[in-house]
């Protein structure tokens, strides 16, 4: 299926499978399907994994809905052949998986029903009960559940040792059949118990000739000495080797010109010596190691061969840290001779003897170059935890590189922590000069009101527009207001889609009215008595103007 599945769907498969997720998932919101289908490259089968994961954990990253969409209750025939294809094989994959853990359920009941009436038989391990078809035995017939048997061997196997021995108190050195071991050894675990008993098989044999790629473990044995190169048939590995240098392939260079060729800088040739006086390798096979924690007898996990940490020569056994010899089985739990003491100072010696050697090998080498390495490559001192960790950086490299990540994270978190306070600054300079503003709009209002202005809300173009000729007054000493209108005959409504008092752009037009009609819309209204206005002077409203004035009087008696 990954085959044929295109590397982008399309706008329809994106479609389709939005729709089926949410009837998948009718409860998660649909905000957070898109969410989760774009994280996933917009491919359903992942979404459909991940929404899984989100709707049982017991922490949603989203707010569940309390009912089911409409939609999500509709099924919508999909025509998309990708999605179509995809959607079948989901919908197999559940129902196998479904079937299997139906399956995995009545097996753990009918266990938990047969130990209850008295059929389980006692693993001779962990002394817990099991149904008799969850056991394996020895050839001796020593019983023992699959799960201490299977943790068994991978222990074993990681350590490189295929010998697989029961684990009967009693004694008993009998070792499993590979009949048993496929029953309880997963696939993984019988190829490498397979590989691993070759290894130990060849190398009891003694085959004279016998070399192994540097790259893998694929051994041959080479009978013509004068072969130069060692091709691995492996299909995982297929590298072509030097058997000299057991390097990759330099032909026709020497061995002599690419280590020549490998000190082109004085950094790559230090860090090198530093990591050789880091590692230990063993006196016989030559395979490298490095410990952590624990005494300083070392056995190696190929050949068994063991040596001191401290010398690094075979030894017999205990002996060789009896007392009055200068290396010590433990090494002291305080830090003070501990190994990352050890290591760190014979990483050091390391160090400045590579330097040393450098400059005797390239006299025309540039200072400031090599001082500049050497800061770099310093070796830091031992901290007051260094004994107790058991942690220690393998390769010095890594340690500068690491160093080098979290100064740049601590410089990215002091750039964000600088532009958020800039942000921060001109937001609050910002909102300084809208209050700004709005303080000097309001006070150029109340000077403006204080000159004299027509009154706020009746608009004279649309007055006159209406039929109606007004003559504004102005605000005088005492509050009031002037003004003097013509009568008129109907008129159509002011061309302005709004009422002119209140401005509202959404108030609908209003009917075609008479002046008076219109005034009355407006809130001007004649003097009682039904009389109409003979000298063309209306009364506004005592909400639309001020209070009258003495001013106002004295200009209605010049006008009579």
């Amino acid at each position: 299926m990954q085959k044929d599945r295109p590397e982008h769907p399309g706008p329809l498969y994106l479609m389709h499978a939005v729709e089926q997720l949410a009837l998948d998932f009718p409860l998660i919101p649909k905000l957070h399907v898109r969410g989760r289908l774009n994280e996933n490259k917009g491919f359903y089968v992942p979404t459909y994994y991940v929404l899984l994961a989100d709707e049982t954990s017991p922490t949603p990253p989203y707010t569940r809905k309390r009912t089911a969409s409409k939609q999500a209750n509709r099924q919508k025939h999909v025509n998309d052949e990708a999605f179509d294809r995809e959607h079948g094989w989901l919908i197999v994959k559940l129902d196998n998986e479904r079937v299997a853990k139906d399956a995995e359920e009545a097996e753990r009941i009918a266990d938990e029903e047969a130990i209850a009436a008295g059929e389980g038989v006692e693993c001779g391990c962990c002394f817990a009960e099991y149904p008799i078809h969850k056991m394996a035995q020895c050839p001796e017939a020593h019983l023992f559940c699959t799960i201490c048997l299977g943790s068994y061997a991978s222990n074993l196997l990681g350590e490189h040792n295929p010998a697989l021995r029961c684990m009967d108190q009693s004694g008993c050195t009998a070792l499993f059949s590979e009949d048993t071991l496929s029953c309880v050894l997963t696939p993984k675990l019988m190829e490498l118990y397979h590989r691993v008993k070759q290894r130990k098989e060849i190398e009891a044999a003694g085959l004279e000739g016998l070399e192994e790629c540097p790259f893998c473990e694929y051994k041959c044995v080479i009978e013509n000495p004068e072969e130069k190169l060692f091709r691995c048939e492996r299909r995982e590995c297929g590298a072509v080797s030097c058997r000299g240098c057991q390097k990759l392939d330099h032909v026709p260079r020497s061995c002599k010109e690419m280590e020549e060729d490998k000190h082109l800088n004085a950094r790559h040739t230090v860090e090198e010596a530093m990591t050789a006086a880091l590692m230990r390798n063993c006196p016989k096979c030559n395979k490298a190691f490095i410990k952590e924690m624990g005494c300083n007898k070392m056995t190696c996990p190929d050949c068994r061969t063991i040596s001191c940490y401290t010398c690094r020569e075979v030894i017999r056994g205990y002996d060789h840290f009896s007392n009055g010899k200068k290396c010590n089985l433990w090494d002291s739990l305080d830090g003070t001779a501990g190994p990352d003491r050890r290591h760190e100072a014979e990483v050091a010696a390391a160090r400045e003897k590579a330097l040393e050697q450098y400059r005797k090998d390239h006299p025309d080498a540039d200072a400031h170059e090599l001082k500049a390495v050497e800061v770099q490559l310093a070796v830091p001192g031992g901290s007051k935890n260094a004994g107790r960790s058991g942690v220690h950086q393998r390769v010095p490299q890594a340690a500068q590189g690491m160093q080098h990540v979290g100064q740049r994270i601590r410089d990215a978190e002091h750039l964000m922590q600088e532009a958020m306070q800039q942000a921060e600054q001109r937001l609050q300079q910002a909102e300084q000069r809208i209050r700004q503003a709005r303080r000097e709009r309001q006070q150029q209002q109340l000077v403006q009101n204080a000159a004299g202005v027509p009154m706020v809300g009746l608009r004279p173009e649309f007055l006159r527009g209406a039929g109606v000729n007004m003559d504004f007054g102005e605000l005088g000493a005492g509050g009031g207001l002037n003004f003097g209108m013509n009568w008129g005959a109907a008129v159509p409504p002011p061309v302005a889609p709004h009422l002119p008092i209140f401005d509202h752009p959404f108030a609908p037009p209003p009917p075609p009215m008479n002046g008076a009609a219109y005034m009355e819309r407006l809130g001007i209204f004649p003097p009682a008595g039904g009389q109409g206005l003979r000298d063309g002077q209306a009364h506004a409203p005592a909400h639309a103007v001020h209070r009258r004035g003495r001013g106002n009087h004295n200009r209605r008696r010049q006008n009579r």
